[in-house]
């Protein structure tokens, strides 16, 4: 249970988040991805190849089974939510700076 152990050490870091006492984002969501990664290879070497760009629901399944070791129903579920806010409000911005990159080169004559 190697994994179970990875998430207790970075539980300070999620709550941190979690709670606001770390604004950035991409610390944990990057840590659910690498765990889900971890996941789905494991599975991979276990019951073969899956079809490429398929994510067996089973790897996140595992994901939060594990996760809970570290942090309770209701707080993944706050995690998730706020990951999803932050995480638009980076998309958005992100759309902002494109489409000003847009007019800024009509208006140079650029791109």
């Amino acid at each position: 249970m190697f994994r179970r152990e990875m998430v207790k050490k970075f539980r300070d870091h999620l709550m941190g988040y979690l709670h606001g006492t770390d604004l950035n984002y991409e610390p944990a969501l990057r840590f659910l991805m690498n765990h889900e990664h971890e996941v789905y290879e494991e599975l991979v070497a276990n019951n073969g190849s899956f079809h490429r760009g398929d994510r067996n629901a089973e790897a996140w399944k595992t994901v939060f089974q594990e996760l809970t070791a570290a942090l309770s129903p209701i707080q993944i579920q706050q995690l998730l939510t706020r990951l999803s806010r932050d995480f638009m409000k980076t998309n958005i911005m992100i759309e902002e700076m494109a489409e000003s990159q847009k007019i800024l080169e009509l208006k140079t004559g650029g791109g």
